[in-house]
């Protein structure tokens, strides 16, 4: 697709890892306690589809408090 390429050699690697819950079943989201630091994490390999439901709890986290 990009003959420059061809002949190139990488310099880093990334594997594309996607962390999920210990659990397995829901991703953990919310306020570190004591901080105004949020959390979104392990949202596997479905993290683009949940984006807007995540962004949705924050937000209404963040104006309740």
């Amino acid at each position: 697709l990009f003959p420059p390429l061809e002949h190139a050699t990488p310099v880093k690697r990334w594997i594309g890892f996607r962390p999920r819950s210990v659990e397995g079943d829901a991703p953990h989201i919310g306020r570190i306690a004591g901080t105004n630091v949020w959390l979104a994490y392990g949202h596997y390999r479905n993290g683009i589809l949940l984006t807007p439901v995540t962004a949705q709890l924050i937000a209404d986290e963040v104006i309740a408090k």
